[in-house]
Order: structure tokens, then C-alpha cells, then sequence
């Protein structure tokens, strides 16, 4: 009796890399780069030279009170870097004021910053917006707006929701953008599941995110 046919195997197929998985992790190693470098190199050699300075002025030479004041600026520069970082790493008011007093935040420092005016509208109607899509919210209005700021410009940011998406539009003049910001703006909101649309006419541009409010998958 004829033994049966041995089934031929078929061969394993190698794993393909997710493009967008890959740059979106080279951008969180660059990020964790520079966080190295701000506290290495910032923060460390600032604080060592303040204590130097201090230990230095703690034996009321004449020239004790500038010690100090030179130290007290250094360590308000500190201050605010930390500060800046820390919204980098997740806005706090997010979480404390939701995503429109977030906005609203960045809105003024836009404003303070860059000498631009943001003329802000959200209209979420208590939308219930998950904390992957709120904080891509977020950042893809923080990339665009930067792109387009410039001292007097007049820039519009909208935010609106309909219950199932979550719709991010950012308008103003057209601007040399870095192009770094756009391609986060599309591999950050691409990895939420949306999609963006970008216009430009008559010298204005305008950036519209659409993000589902459906949980992301981790």
C-alpha cells in the first residue's frame, strides 16, 4: 500500500517592519536624545556651576550680591526649560482642564512666543475623546500652529466633534513649514487612524486632521 503524499511546506514568510512604526519610534529615540542632552548637559553642568558659584559667594566677597543674581537667572532659564520639556513630554492641563483648556493654553503661548494671534473655537459638546487621540489632538495643532506663526499673522484653530470623529483644522498665512512637523502630523495621526488634509490658495493655508474618537489599539 502506496504510503500517502508528504505535504510540502510552505515557506515562512519573513516579517515586514512597519514603515510608520519605525519612524514614529525614531522619533521617540530623537526625543529621548535630547531629554538626555537637556538633563546632562543643561541641567546637570547648570546646577553644578550654581552650587560653585553660591559655595564661592557664601564668603561675602564684594561682588556677592551679582554672584547671586547671575545664579538666580540661570535657574529661572532652568526653570522654564523644564517647564517647556514638560509639556513637550504630555500637556498637564490635558488632564487637569481637558483638551479645550489645552488648547487655549496653546493658544496663548503661541501668541507670547511667536507674536501671534490665534483666534481659538472649540466646540467638543462633551465629547468623550480618548487619551491617544486628545494628546494627537493636540500635538498636531501644536505642529501646524508653529508652522505658520510668524510675528502679526492671524491664525485660526478649530476643534469640533461630531460624537465620532474629532476634527482639527488650523488656517492661516502659508508659511516655509519645517518638514519634520508634517510628517509627524502624519504619521501621529495615521497611527490613531485618521487622516489630514492639507489646502493652499491665495496665500492662506489650512491643515484639517480628522481622528476618530473610537478607542486606538495600543
Amino acid at each position: 500500500m502506496a504510503s500517502p503524499p508528504v505535504p510540502k511546506r510552505r515557506p515562512s514568510r519573513k516579517p515586514r517592519a512597519d514603515p510608520l512604526a519605525l519612524r514614529l519610534l525614531g522619533r521617540q529615540e530623537e526625543e529621548r536624545r535630547r531629554i538626555a542632552r537637556l538633563l546632562h548637559d543643561d541641567l546637570g553642568q547648570t546646577l553644578t556651576a550654581a552650587v560653585l558659584e553660591l559655595e564661592y559667594a557664601r564668603g561675602a566677597p564684594d561682588d556677592a550680591g551679582g554672584v547671586i543674581d547671575g545664579v538666580v537667572a540661570e535657574l529661572r532659564r532652568l526653570l522654564a526649560d523644564a517647564r517647556d520639556l514638560s509639556l513637550s513630554l504630555r500637556p498637564a492641563l490635558i488632564d487637569e482642564a481637558g483638551l479645550p483648556g489645552a488648547f487655549g493654553a496653546l493658544a496663548s503661548r503661541v501668541a507670547a512666543v511667536r507674536g501671534a494671534e490665534v483666534d481659538l473655537g472649540c466646540a467638543l459638546d462633551g465629547a468623550r475623546i480618548p487619551a491617544l487621540v486628545g494628546l494627537c489632538a493636540f500635538r498636531t495643532a501644536q505642529d501646524a500652529l508653529l508652522d505658520l506663526a510668524a510675528p502679526g499673522a492671524h491664525l485660526v484653530l478649530r476643534a469640533v466633534s461630531d460624537g465620532a470623529l474629532l476634527r482639527i483644522e488650523v488656517r492661516g498665512p502659508a508659511a516655509a513649514g519645517d518638514p519634520s512637523r508634517a510628517e509627524a502630523i502624519d504619521d501621529r495621526v495615521a497611527a490613531v487612524g485618521g487622516r489630514v488634509v492639507r489646502r493652499q490658495r491665495a496665500g492662506m493655508a489650512a491643515l484639517v486632521a480628522c481622528l476618530p474618537l473610537a478607542e486606538p489599539l495600543r
